[in-house]
């Protein structure tokens, strides 16, 4: 924001997935309390992906949109 001056109207929260395939014996157990407490079912053996790709190819599309491009910007 400080070198572009460039304050962006919306965040999105987009990504997410449990890995517990590559988490250490304390990790997988934090991550399953961040499920329990989230109401996420997971299986601690295996990785669970949580990201809606429609959604996001949706959101990216949007946000394309409303960016003037560079050729607009120059006139």
């Amino acid at each position: 924001i400080a070198e572009t001056c460039w304050v962006p109207r919306q965040t999105l929260h987009v990504a997410g997935a449990f890995r517990f395939t590559r988490y250490d014996f304390f990790k997988g157990w934090v991550m399953r309390l961040i499920a329990m407490r989230e109401n996420v079912k997971v299986d601690p053996h295996g990785d669970l992906e949580l990201t809606d790709w429609q959604a996001l190819t949706r959101d990216i599309k949007s946000f394309r949109a409303s960016v003037p491009s560079a050729t607009a910007r120059a006139v």
